[in-house]
């Protein structure tokens, strides 16, 4: 009887190249642009975004720090971009405050800063969140959190919120699966 090969399977301890689909990853074959991975939260609430990710993303590729705009959706997830390109956002938050009236706008204001903050991208691929973001993706400390990338954009999941998504999405796959079985 051979000696099994478990290499394969441990795909943190073998060596990847940057720019090189790990190996586990079938489906970042089919679809390029995009990547998934389960991350834990670093001391300091840092974040460090996967190379495979980092390079489907093209505003991940900085030599300074990159300031970013993380929006916490309705649904959970946090969308993630680059601060700059998002300047007609933070001037509709803004005429959304001065709009309001004086007795809703207290509570209005406190929503965006719940919703909208600023982190940053450093040059080692982390993200610095916000204590109340960090808070939001990880209420245990030392979780992990599920980092996506698609479409130049990247998205953050609490496991809570990445489990209820997933629920959601994977429907369509399950019966695509089915009908390859009777095919």
């Amino acid at each position: 009887m051979g000696v099994r090969d478990y290499r394969p399977y441990l795909f943190q301890y073998c060596s990847m190249q940057p720019g090189r689909t790990p190996n586990w990853n079938v489906v970042a074959e089919i679809e390029i642009s995009a990547w998934l991975e389960a991350v834990q939260l670093a001391s300091g609430d840092r974040l460090l975004l996967p190379v495979a990710l980092r390079n489907r993303v093209s505003w991940c590729a900085t030599d300074a720090n990159l300031p970013l705009l993380a929006t916490i959706e309705p649904d959970g997830e946090v969308t993630v971009r680059p601060l700059s390109a998002q300047q007609n956002s933070l001037k509709a938050i803004k005429a959304a405050l001065q709009r309001a009236e004086p007795a809703k706008r207290a509570s209005l204001t406190l929503a965006a800063m719940a919703t909208y903050c600023r982190i940053s991208l450093q040059p080692d691929g982390r993200l610095r969140l916000s204590p109340n973001l960090a808070l939001h993706l990880c209420s245990v400390p030392g979780d992990h959190v599920w980092v996506g990338a698609y479409d130049d954009i990247i998205t953050l999941w609490s496991g809570k919120a990445w489990a209820e998504l997933l629920e959601r999405s994977t429907g369509v796959l399950r019966q695509a699966m089915r009908e390859s079985r009777h095919s």
